[in-house]
């Protein structure tokens, strides 16, 4: 079963504020668990979010 966390901890993963995590929660960039009026974030909906927002570094950069 998926470990979920509440808003507070999910900031605290992510190294964000607790309202950035609110606006992407109201804009449906992270999946939620309601429960009656309390959202809980899926740890792997944290590591979906990782992994969709990572930019892959450029290579074709030369060193000067």
């Amino acid at each position: 079963m998926a470990r979920l966390l509440k808003v507070p901890e999910a900031a605290s993963r992510l190294n964000v504020s607790e309202k950035t995590t609110w606006k992407m929660v109201y804009a449906r960039r992270v999946d939620v668990v309601r429960i009656g009026r309390s959202v809980r974030i899926p740890e792997e909906a944290i590591e979906k979010l990782i992994d969709t927002g990572t930019t892959p570094a450029d290579t074709d950069v030369v060193d000067r």
